[in-house]
């Protein structure tokens, strides 16, 4: 860098003149000054190179003046002139303060060698200048970038300490940022150096880390499971490689996501039935029309019995359409619930008991009431009434038709509830129940039923079985999966009243 520009802070005047004439020499512009004051005035609105200032006003007025000088000039390269002997007792004081030294007494040449230093180290300085500009920009760039970003991003080094993260990182860590600059991950993790060793190792094998569970440590002691991908910001076997992990802030668990399963296959099929009920709805009611047109002009009694024949078929596929309506009905409010499923059955076997040709008898005992399943209740009393009502049409009048509840045990964590229906009717074909089971067409009961009743059921993670017992008996078994248990809030707050 070429020095244009020179500001000369010496009290002697001397001394003064002798550098002044050596400076023009080699075409530099001189700002002489004999102080501080002097100086600040007169660099108000003249940018400068370097500044040569006196050792001589350090013993003079102090360091005060001197770093009055630098605060206003930071990027000016200071110069001091100097005798050894001075150098040698102000060295620890003034280091921080000089860029070089220039010794009396000086000569043209030792003024010009100070000078390519001073011109060399600015060049320098110039070239950092420019390149921490260029990496400031490219930082304000990416940052920006991924700034947009919804997903957390957050880079790590070699130890796991956090380097960068945007704003999406800070928000979901819900930390301020001087908290999270340095801090290390792991300790926001649940069993955090575990997972980020391991995560290290697979990038480091050349393998990808896609969609891998974490569990993040939320300030609230919550634990939110977050999914992230992981990736080399550079991809070359070394220790100091750093690591961008990308996390996802909305992760479904796997409840969530079976529920959002479940209602995308439930919209389907209402879809389906609603579709199914408007296309067979019309054609009906116009034969309907028809046929009461056709009654009409014929009167001879030998088509009446073509005739009833005709309506109550009619009224069978009237009654499917009707099934179809109510089954399209949205009872979505209702998802997910958490029922008691044994009360709900024994108030539904109680109602039909009191109006129906069969006689039902319900057993459980005292505890399984308390268990709980997740349906919706609606749709589940519409399969229950779908699922006796092909039974009743079966059987003969009088039947007592038995249904058991139980806890079935287990070995593995997920915990069974079993409905089981079961009833002893001669005339009844024991391979009835198998249609049931396996959805096929019966002439004594309707299959929209049956079909109905499997999707309801399955719908909520429920199972249909038929078992053989003995004498070639067969069984109807329904089995839910239990939730969890009811809490009695009566019975806790007479606990809590007495402990009290």
């Amino acid at each position: 860098m070429r020095i244009s520009t020179a500001l000369l802070i010496i009290d002697d005047e001397s001394q003064r003149s002798l550098l002044e004439s050596h400076l023009q020499k080699l075409d530099i512009q001189v700002l002489a000054c004999d102080g501080v004051e002097e100086a600040l005035e007169k660099t108000q609105n003249i940018a400068v190179d370097i500044s040569i200032f006196s050792a001589a006003l350090l013993q003079k007025d102090g360091l005060a003046p001197f770093y009055r000088l630098k605060a206003s000039l930071p990027e000016v390269f200071t110069i001091l002139l100097t005798n050894e002997s001075y150098l040698a007792n102000e060295f620890n004081i003034l280091k921080e303060g000089i860029d070089c030294y220039l010794f009396t007494p000086f000569n043209a040449i030792s003024v010009k060698a100070t000078l390519l230093q001073a011109s060399s180290i600015l060049r320098l300085r110039g070239d950092l200048r420019r390149e921490v500009d260029e990496l400031r920009h490219k930082r304000r760039f990416y940052e920006n970038v991924l700034n947009r970003f919804e997903d957390a991003v957050t880079v790590i080094n070699s130890n796991f300490e956090i380097i960068y993260f945007n704003d999406a990182f800070e928000e979901l860590m819900q930390l301020p940022g001087d908290t999270l600059q340095h801090s290390n991950l792991q300790e926001f993790i649940d069993d955090g150096f575990k997972l980020l060793n391991y995560v290290r190792k697979q990038l480091d094998a050349g393998k990808n880390v896609r969609y891998y569970q974490i569990a993040l440590k939320a300030p609230n002691n919550e634990l939110l499971d977050i999914n992230i991908d992981a990736d080399l910001l550079n991809p070359v076997p070394d220790d100091d490689n750093n690591i961008i992990l990308v996390m996802e802030k909305h992760t479904l668990s796997q409840d969530n996501f079976t529920q959002l399963l479940r209602k995308e296959k439930l919209s389907t099929i209402k879809l389906l039935a609603k579709a199914l009920a408007h296309e067979v709805h019309n054609p009906i009611n116009i034969l309907s029309g028809r046929l009461q047109l056709l009654m009409q002009s014929l009167n001879d009694s030998k088509y009446h019995k073509s005739f009833d024949t005709i309506n109550r078929q009619l009224d069978r596929v009237a009654e499917i359409i009707d099934k179809l309506r109510r089954f399209n009905i949205n009872k979505e409010d209702t998802i997910p619930q958490s029922l008691a499923l044994v009360p709900l059955l024994e108030k539904f076997l109680n109602e039909k008991d009191t109006c129906q040709n069969v006689s039902y008898k319900f057993h459980y005992k005292a505890d399984e009431k308390e268990l709980l399943i997740n349906a919706n209740q609606s749709q589940l009393q519409d399969a229950f009434d779908y699922l006796f009502r092909v039974i009743e049409n079966i059987v003969s009048p009088g039947t007592r038709i038995n249904v058991y509840c139980r806890k079935l045990k287990s070995f593995s964590q997920q915990k069974v509830l079993e409905i089981q229906v079961n009833f002893k009717d001669t005339q009844t074909n024991g391979d009835f129940l198998q249609t049931i089971h396996d959805i096929l067409p019966h002439e004594k009961h309707s299959l929209l039923d049956i079909a109905l009743v499997h999707t309801i059921i399955s719908n909520y993670d429920g199972k249909m079985y038929i078992e053989t017992l003995v004498g070639d008996q067969k069984t109807l078994k329904l089995h839910f999966k239990i939730s969890g248990v009811k809490i009695d809030t009566a019975a806790q707050k007479a606990a809590l009243q007495k402990t009290n």
